[in-house]
């Protein structure tokens, strides 16, 4: 129905729906391992297991676990250069660093840093790398624990970790009619990303930056429209560019100078 994968061979596992054609109940064998609860607009808000001894629960960039029947504690609370992870005795923050693409590469606590993960271009790790300490890791996909981590979820869809494919067909498929509408990136992982499961994009110039505003905001809990914040991006460049028009003289040889020294420092700090 809809063109959803219901019947996923590779990891025995069988998918259903709910009416806003989002994920609902994956089952293995007769038993559900997961069952999700989305909001009205597509948030998700919650995900546990069948017994609902396991779980998380989402509230903005706050994200609870549970670990039984009846309990429910604070896990993580995103921000906009990582996430601060609550321990056993206190809480500790963790920076993110991401590559070109928006995957967690090297994450820092403040006093070490948690060896590198390193992915292959479609998103699976290499064995070489470290445990994941994250479940943000590829492209800020929140990986799915409690399906054994066989899927990635980018917001609109959910992604395989192995097969590169997403598990529904593109919202905005008409905008891609050449491909197939479960198709990742255009096949073209290394240069593009698909920030939310509905758009794939090359990340150069002003997509480039785009992307990165987009990474920054989904890790603070901000906005994860990706044409909301392009929309964002946009409005400031036109407003940085009228308000150095406004302040900008030509003819003043002084002021000429200056701008043109000031643009040559930012180019210069833009190489390192």
């Amino acid at each position: 129905m809809s063109g959803n994968i219901t019947k996923d061979g590779l990891n025995a596992l069988n998918l259903s729906y709910n009416y806003l054609n989002l994920t609902a109940v994956v089952i293995r064998g007769q038993s559900p391992v997961a069952i999700y609860r989305w909001l009205a607009d597509g948030t998700k808000a919650g995900v546990r297991n069948s017994a609902n001894s396991q779980g998380y629960d989402y509230l903005g960039s706050l994200i609870y676990k549970r670990t039984g029947s009846s309990t429910v504690e604070l896990e993580s609370a995103g921000f906009g250069g990582g996430r601060i992870n609550k321990t056993s005795s206190s809480y500790e923050v963790n920076y993110h660093i991401a590559d070109h693409l928006g995957s967690t590469r090297v994450i820092w606590n403040g006093s070490s840093t948690i060896p590198r993960s390193d992915f292959t271009p479609f998103g699976t790790r290499w064995t070489s790398g470290s445990a994941a300490a994250s479940r943000y890791q590829f492209s800020g996909y929140e990986d799915q624990p409690l399906l054994a981590d066989k899927y990635m979820d980018a917001g609109a869809r959910f992604r395989g970790k192995v097969l590169p494919v997403w598990n529904r067909m593109d919202d905005k498929l008409e905008d891609y009619f050449p491909w197939s509408p479960y198709n990742y990136t255009l096949s073209n992982p290394v240069n593009a990303i698909d920030p939310d499961g509905r758009s794939s994009i090359t990340l150069t110039g002003q997509s480039a930056q785009v992307a990165f505003e987009y990474f920054r905001m989904m890790m603070s809990g901000g906005p994860h429209n990706y044409n909301e914040i392009e929309e964002m991006w946009a409005r400031n460049m036109q407003q940085r560019a009228e308000a150095e028009q406004n302040e900008y003289n030509p003819t003043d040889p002084e002021q000429d100078y200056r701008k043109t020294l000031e643009r040559y420092n930012e180019y210069v700090k833009s190489l390192f």
